[in-house]
């Protein structure tokens, strides 16, 4: 499954193994070649704009060309290409 949409999510600047993500109450949405958030962003409050591309990983084995158990991703993974972004002002 791979389907190409302009979307807009709000949520909170993270990073994780994966690279840079947004995690929102739908779910989480990595950023295209961020390897990171930089500190000045990072656990604040973000809007990010961009390309969606799905990527489904739930055929990967887990297991390279000898057999052996390496780590992989599984399920579905959500990444926002071309993405621009802005920190959203704390409600006071």
């Amino acid at each position: 499954m791979n389907q190409d949409k302009i979307i807009t999510v709000t949520g909170t600047a993270l990073n994780a193994k994966a690279g840079a993500v947004v995690r929102t109450e739908k779910g989480n949405y990595y950023i295209h070649e961020l390897s990171s958030w930089p500190d000045s962003i990072y656990e604040k409050t973000v809007e990010v704009t961009g390309e969606l591309s799905v990527i489904d990983h739930s055929q990967q084995s887990g297991k390279n060309a000898e057999g052996k158990w390496v780590q992989s991703m599984r399920g579905i993974q959500q990444i926002i290409q071309h993405a621009q972004w802005k920190v959203v002002p704390a409600a006071q």
